[in-house]
């Protein structure tokens, strides 16, 4: 039986994934010009906070980057739409479970709380952890909350949208529900890494939580 469900944020809650892009994409071009990565490579780096990627390719050698980073952010964030269609409602079904509902996200502090406040959600979650500048941490913060909340490793699932989070939940030991929903999902990757467990709309994902929370856990 599940007793903890943590979330990702990027492409999982909310479709983010451009606005987080398009931002890394205009700072790279402003500050590195024909030295700026490709959409690709910034990718690959998805997990580490925004902060890092930037100082990745950068350094430390312009700092106000950062800053004109979470400014552009902020601004397509209000013009954006809010969460994808179900998610309140399963984050409601889950509360009403009395499961644990978490959010492990490569976001800064900043622009998840930004971002929770501005889809309406940050009332659901019991715990956060963010992002490191480092590396990518979520397998550690998933272990972390296995041991925090007692829990066996069958007993919780992440749910995100890409390979890295399939690859950190197996580092974990525990599983991952893959979230294929957004319009960029790239979900040939994820059905061949994830066989079985890759959800093409939210509401199949709610089915599949309601086959593992038996009726007599309602409230």
């Amino acid at each position: 039986m599940i007793k903890a469900a943590v979330f990702d944020f990027d492409g999982t809650l909310a479709d983010t994934v451009d606005i987080v892009m398009e931002g890394f994409l205009v700072i790279f071009a402003k500050y590195l010009g024909v030295n700026a990565p490709s959409r690709e490579d910034i990718y690959q780096h998805f997990g580490m906070n925004e902060a890092g990627i930037i100082r990745k390719y950068m350094g430390d050698t312009v700092p106000g980057a950062e800053q004109e980073y979470y400014s552009l952010y902020n601004a397509m964030l209000r013009k954006s739409s809010g969460a994808f269609s179900g998610i309140r409602e399963i984050l409601e079904y889950l509360a009403r479970r009395k499961v644990l509902v978490g959010l492990i996200t490569g976001k800064t502090e900043t622009t998840c709380n930004a971002s929770l406040d501005h889809i309406g959600l940050t009332q659901f979650f019991s715990v956060i952890r963010y992002g490191s500048p480092l590396r990518i941490n979520k397998a550690a913060q998933m272990r972390e909350l296995l041991e925090a909340y007692q829990l066996e490793p069958e007993e919780f699932v992440y749910v995100g949208d890409a390979v890295s989070d399939v690859e950190a939940s197996t580092r974990a030991g525990v599983r991952c529900f893959s979230a294929a929903w957004a319009p960029g999902a790239r979900v040939k990757q994820l059905q061949e890494i994830n066989p079985g467990l890759v959800f093409r709309t939210v509401g199949s994902l709610k089915i599949r939580l309601e086959q593992e929370l038996p009726a007599d856990t309602f409230v």
